[in-house]
């Protein structure tokens, strides 16, 4: 018999939880929505794994031993496709073209995956894309694996195989920022959060955006390697946030160049319908991340950009955006 109580439960209104746990809980809904209509049965599922969403909770049932139910759903959310790109069941859609995916991938590796003890390398990859009806070659790192596939080995204990009743301890991979400032505080200044929170965590880069930031004054015939800014929206409602990030992907690559952190955040929520008559307010962090020279093997984080996005605001934005 399946548990009447969750295995896992969360909330939108939990008073422990930061942006980053709210955005992680929406990439998991996100990606539960998109499982539910691949595997209809919890029968065709791992521990027969099943879920109950509303628009600010999340409830995960499951039988049998947790790390199979938990390692069923980690390996199926996040996956590599044929060509070593990451693939996002979340975001997984037939219209998304390999423009798309490779910037996908690529702002994850350049966000997320930024040390290379959290992935394996495969070749480098000769792809053809089109830009503006013209046919160019473009090169990719491709991937064996990231960490986010095998994560059910750190929510589980290994020889019982059930759930952590410990915390988990984060790195930056998992939770940006998160780091241990010096090796003689670790034991005091090292995060660490409880299972279930961890787990949410994972998902945070299904609902993020990537965004290349340009610098207008800057001389465009230096190629400088590019510099990311990462929008993660503050989120009210589970399914209106979820919506608004499938909306995104609508938008083609060239549409993700910003001028500013601002412009990324705007970008965002630009696609939403604004009724006159109704109130608007939406709020998100865009965090930006670069090399601090050409040599630089990873990016760093240079700054954090709270934007707050009002009815006005964005309705002149999308009204330019018809423009240019």
């Amino acid at each position: 018999m399946v548990a009447t109580q969750p295995k896992i439960s969360l909330s939108l209104d939990a008073a422990d939880t930061t942006i980053m746990h709210r955005a992680g809980m929406t990439g998991l809904y996100m990606t539960l929505k998109r499982l539910e209509k691949q595997y209809t049965s919890s029968r065709q599922r791992g521990g027969h794994i099943s879920w109950f969403l509303t628009a600010d909770t999340i409830k995960l049932f499951w039988e049998g031993s947790d790390f199979v139910a938990l390692s069923w759903l980690i390996k199926e959310s996040f996956q590599l496709d044929d060509t070593g790109l990451i693939h996002l069941t979340a975001l997984s859609n037939a219209a998304i073209d390999l423009r798309q995916k490779i910037h996908i991938h690529e702002g994850i590796c350049a966000v997320f995956l930024r040390h290379n003890q959290f992935y394996q390398a495969g070749k480098i990859v000769n792809a053809e894309l089109t830009v503006e009806e013209k046919k160019v070659e473009y090169r990719y790192k491709s991937l064996t694996w990231y960490a986010h596939q095998t994560f059910a080995e750190k929510l589980c204990e290994a020889d019982t195989q059930q759930l952590r009743e410990d915390y988990v301890q984060m790195t930056s991979w998992l939770y940006l920022g998160g780091i241990v400032r010096h090796a003689r505080t670790q034991n005091t200044t090292k995060l660490e959060e409880k299972p279930e929170y961890a787990l949410a965590l994972l998902f945070v880069p299904v609902v993020c955006h990537y965004c290349l930031l340009h610098i207008p004054s800057e001389d465009l015939k230096e190629k400088k390697p590019h510099r990311y800014g990462v929008v993660i929206p503050e989120i009210n409602d589970f399914e209106d946030a979820s919506q608004r990030r499938w909306r995104l992907q609508q938008l083609e690559t060239k549409q993700l160049n910003v001028s500013s952190l601002g412009e990324a955040g705007l970008l965002y929520y630009s696609l939403d319908d604004i009724q006159p008559e109704g109130g608007y307010y939406q709020a998100c962090q865009v965090w930006l991340y670069e090399k601090m020279n050409k040599d630089s093997r990873q990016r760093t984080l240079m700054s954090i950009e709270e934007i707050e996005v009002d009815k006005n605001t964005l309705i002149t934005y999308q009204q330019v955006q018809k423009y240019f």
